[in-house]
C-alpha cells in the first residue's frame, strides 16, 4: 500500500472537539481537475492527497483502488 498524505477531511471535528494525533482514512482513489482525492462509498470527497514523497504520479497508479491514507 502507498504512503499517502491527506489534508484535513471536509466533513471534519469542529476546534472545540479533540482530534486524535493520528488518523486513518480509507477510500477510493481520484483523480478530480488534476488533483488526487480520496472518496468514500458515496463517490463523495473524503479529502485531497499530497504525495509524501518528491514522486509527483504517485497517485496516478493508485486511481481507482482502495487506499488508506494516515493523517497527521
Amino acid at each position: 500500500m502507498a504512503a499517502l498524505t491527506a489534508d484535513k477531511p471536509d466533513r471534519g471535528a469542529t476546534a472545540n472537539q479533540s482530534v486524535p494525533a493520528q488518523q486513518t482514512l480509507t477510500g477510493c482513489v481520484d483523480e478530480q481537475f488534476g488533483r488526487y482525492v480520496l472518496l468514500d462509498n458515496q463517490m463523495l470527497k473524503i479529502t485531497d492527497l499530497h504525495s509524501a514523497g518528491a514522486e509527483k504520479e504517485v497517485f496516478a497508479r493508485h486511481v481507482g483502488h482502495k487506499a488508506q491514507s494516515r493523517e497527521a
